[in-house]
Parts: C-alpha cells; sequence; structure tokens
C-alpha cells in the first residue's frame, strides 16, 4: 500500500473506478461476486443457464445487459447439461455459446483460481458461473470460516482481474434460514439472489440483496418444455411492443391463436415465420405466467382472452 500514490481527494474520484457498473442492469453486478441459490429442484442451474446466455449475448429479458465472454464451470450433473443447452438454443435465434467445463475445480486452491482467473482473462471471458460452490469445494466444511475466507479471496482475485463471477449455491437443511454454510460466503457478497420453486412449473428470483434499489424485487419466471429439456422463460416486463399489440387484439373478445398469428404477422417482415410463431407463442406464455391471459380451448384450437373477460362459456386449460 502506498497511500502518497493512491489515495484520492472525494471529489476527484472517477465514474470507471468508483462508480457502481452492471453486467445486468440491476441484478449482476459487474466486477463482483452475486451468490445465487435456492432449494433442491429450484431451477438454480436453469436460471444460472439462462443469466450466462444473456449475459453472452447481449440479450435484454431482464434489462440492458453489458456483453461479454462466459466460461461455466459445470461441477456436477454435467450429463444433463447438453439437453439444456439444446433447449435454449431453440428458445433464442443465432445464440453466441457460451464455454462450458467440467473438470475437478477448487476453489480454496490458489493455484486452480490463479489458473481459471489467468485463463478468463486471455480468452476475454467476463463472467465466471461456479456450479455448485459445494463441488468447488473438495473436503473443505463450507459452514467453516476459514473456507469461507477462501471462498471470499478466490471471488476476490476474480474481481480485481475484471471477471465478474456467480456462484451457484443451496440452501441449508432449514431453507428459510437462507443459504447454506459460513456467512461469510454469502453476507460478504454484494449481490444475493434466491431462487423460489411455485406450483405450477413457475417460480422467482428474489433479489435479497443489491446494490441498487432493486432490493426486495420479485423476478418472475415460468419453465416451458423445449426438446428432452425446459426453458426459463422470463416474465419481467409485460409491456413489450408485441404485448400491446396482443392486448390490443383482445380488448372485446376471445382469439384463437392461429388467427393472431395472421394478425400481426404483417407487421414482423423482418423475422421468419416460423420465428415469429415462436416468439408470439412465448409472449403468451409470458403472459399467462403473469395472470394477463387465460388459455382456452375449443374444437381442439386454442384460443387466448383477458382475464378480465367476462367470457364463461369456455373452459379454462
Amino acid at each position: 500500500m502506498d497511500l502518497e500514490k493512491t489515495a484520492r481527494p472525494s471529489n476527484q474520484l472517477d465514474e470507471e473506478t468508483w462508480g457502481q457498473s452492471w453486467l445486468l442492469e440491476k441484478i449482476i453486478p459487474e466486477f463482483q461476486t452475486t451468490v445465487i441459490f435456492g432449494d433442491e429442484d429450484a431451477y438454480k442451474t436453469f436460471v444460472s443457464i439462462s443469466l450466462a446466455f444473456q449475459i453472452q449475448n447481449g440479450l435484454k429479458d431482464l434489462g440492458e445487459t453489458k456483453k461479454t465472454g462466459v466460461l461455466y464451470l459445470c461441477l456436477e450433473n454435467h450429463h444433463s447439461f447438453l439437453p439444456r443447452i439444446e433447449a435454449i438454443n431453440q428458445l433464442y435465434e443465432n445464440l453466441e455459446p457460451i464455454f462450458v467445463d467440467k473438470d475437478k475445480f477448487n476453489i480454496c486452491h490458489e493455484e486452480d483460481v490463479v489458473h481459471v482467473a489467468k485463463y478468463c482473462k486471455r480468452n476475454g471471458f467476463g463472467f465466471l458461473v461456479i456450479d455448485t460452490l459445494s463441488q468447488a469445494i473438495h473436503d473443505g466444511d463450507e459452514s467453516s470460516a476459514s473456507v469461507g475466507r477462501s471462498i471470499r479471496n478466490a471471488c476476490t482475485v476474480f474481481n480485481q482481474n475484471q471477471i465478474s463471477v456467480l456462484l451457484v449455491h443451496h440452501t441449508g437443511k432449514n431453507g428459510s434460514a437462507g443459504a447454506r454454510g459460513s456467512t461469510i460466503i454469502t453476507y460478504d457478497a454484494p449481490s444475493r439472489l434466491r431462487i423460489k420453486r411455485l406450483k405450477g412449473d413457475k417460480g422467482y428470483l428474489y433479489q435479497e440483496k443489491s446494490k441498487s434499489d432493486n432490493r426486495g424485487n420479485k423476478i418472475h419466471f415460468t419453465m416451458v418444455p423445449e426438446g428432452n429439456s425446459l426453458n426459463v422463460v422470463w416474465n419481467k416486463d409485460a409491456e413489450t411492443k408485441l404485448t400491446r399489440e396482443i392486448l390490443n387484439e383482445l380488448e372485446a373478445d376471445i382469439v384463437s391463436v392461429p388467427e393472431l398469428y395472421e394478425i400481426l404477422k404483417n407487421a414482423y417482415q423482418d423475422i421468419k415465420p416460423e420465428s415469429f410463431r415462436k416468439k408470439l407463442d412465448r409472449e403468451i406464455e409470458k403472459l399467462v405466467g403473469q395472470g394477463i391471459l387465460d388459455v382456452v380451448r375449443r374444437n381442439k384450437v386454442k384460443y387466448i382472452k383477458r382475464t378480465d373477460s367476462n367470457d364463461e362459456e369456455e373452459d379454462s386449460v
């Protein structure tokens, strides 16, 4: 430490060094560590993969993103990873791939941490996902304060090398008590996201801790089948252009999905017809997940209607 060289008056602090920047606006802070955690089968890996592809491709389903390369350390259940990647490639067109590795990694081992940091720097990976943290600890006791400090120090190494980190973690036996292990793991992280699974393949991401005014927000999602896996469809924002067009067509009546496609497709001629059909289906699924639309069927044809509709003759599906 050389304070003669590094200390600055408060009125001379620059935004780049001292300001808050984001990989995913008000959700994933840049050059810092985020802990994402939840109960078993709470869609932790599905959500983490979705966040990784949002950042790798600069997608805006959850807001503004700062695009950067992603390295995903899949340290458990890698045999189920490929169907999940295939599913997300069906959800979006022309995705840039993330990089994935399944080899052992010890976050408490300085040599492993330095090796990964150098690899990320060399290859332009500004976002590192460690899934799961418990598999990265190996024989260490995650409830130990010394292990907690080792994890914190490893994340500091990554952050100082301009690598943002997402640690995928579990809740303890008493899920209401929060993330498992030493409080150093979670309470020293500037960002903490908790995944809650709801009934009907729905859930939400709760911003338990944030360096923004989003603390306490719930970001809802719906799990949608795709091939041999599932996709996360984010329900954060209903007010897209396509949403407004759909709702305008449903002001007074129910409309069949094929009819709605024919009505709206001419405004989206820059998108291939099959791609627009998928885009329309995703938008409808999002609005159903938000409780804005209901789906009904008549003679094997799918119709949609506003949830405030007075049409009592149709049976909800």
